[in-house]
């Protein structure tokens, strides 16, 4: 039985030194297996496997570790950059939390969050429908809330004195 399966393979398989015929006709060049002109010679093909050799002084192990390096400190770089920004979203986040607990108004609250602590504004000011600023008054207290790119960019509490 293995002997028929080493038959099969051998007549499906080329050899591997069959010659090679290069044709160019009407500007394009291919490859066949059969000789395009009576006479034509066969085609130079360079051998398959192997590997051109390093220039002299081309150190591939040292260009290979320098690379490497390269990609490592990218990497690294990448790394710190994403672990700060998420480590200043969480303390916003927090930040945030605190705020809606405690009832007050700090950077980077939504609109909504501002209105579920102090209530409706008595004043909006909104540009295309998003806010820019929003005033609330509370007897002798007025609270001004700025907005900046849909959060609380600053909020600034003010007591008129009495007369």
């Amino acid at each position: 039985m293995s002997w028929l399966l080493a038959a099969a393979v051998a007549v499906a398989t080329p050899a591997a030194d069959a010659a090679v015929y290069q044709c160019t006709a009407g500007g394009q060049t291919r490859f066949t297996d059969q000789p395009c002109l009576k006479d034509a010679p066969e085609a130079t093909l360079p051998i398959l496997g192997s590997v051109p050799a390093a220039p002299a002084g081309d150190d591939l192990a040292r260009r290979y570790d320098e690379r490497t390096a390269r990609d490592r400190k990218t990497r690294d770089q990448a790394s710190a950059e994403w672990i700060a920004e998420h480590e200043r979203r969480r303390q916003q986040s927090d930040a945030v939390r605190r705020g809606l607990v405690e009832g007050r108004v700090v950077p980077g609250m939504t609109p909504a969050q501002v209105e579920s602590v102090l209530g409706v504004p008595a004043r909006r000011v909104e540009a295309n429908g998003v806010p820019r600023s929003w005033t609330f008054i509370n007897g002798r207290t007025r609270h001004t809330v700025d907005f900046a790119g849909g959060v609380v960019k600053r909020s600034v509490t003010r007591t008129r004195r009495r007369r």
